[in-house]
């Protein structure tokens, strides 16, 4: 009941603003108060990707050179997905259901007439009739 209590006075004071706001106890139990103001504040800005050219070099040779750099890397990306593609889908076959053949079932009757439990040596015999 106190925590109910609790809640429908945190309510009352920040949301339908009818009471004082009253901090008291909420750090112990990390309620905290926040705004949107402070969550755009707290996002950390992009890094740009894209390199900047200084002009030391001739500017005619460097984006063409930049450019097959990136068709390389692009093909050896791709190259390295299909790949990562193939290895998942030869991992993970989908499983059959194994189904029992009638001279399997003749095979293995001998073993499930009868009354007591087989012994190792039957159980092998029978395995090795099965293989």
């Amino acid at each position: 009941m106190d925590g109910l209590k609790r809640i429908k006075e945190i309510f009352w004071q920040e949301v339908i603003k009818t009471e004082a706001i009253n901090t008291k106890g909420r750090r112990v139990l990390s309620v905290m108060k926040t705004k949107i103001s402070d969550l755009s504040k707290n996002k950390k800005p992009r890094k740009n990707t894209v390199p900047k050219n200084n002009g030391n070099q001739s500017s005619g040779m460097l984006p063409i050179q930049s450019n097959e750099q990136v068709l390389q890397s692009v093909k050896g990306n791709l190259k390295r997905a299909s790949i990562e593609l193939d290895n998942q889908n030869e991992s993970q076959p989908k499983r059959q259901r194994i189904i029992t053949t009638e001279e399997e079932k003749q095979i293995l009757s001998c073993l499930l007439q009868k009354k007591t439990i087989p012994t190792e040596t039957e159980i092998n015999e029978v395995l090795s009739k099965l293989s």
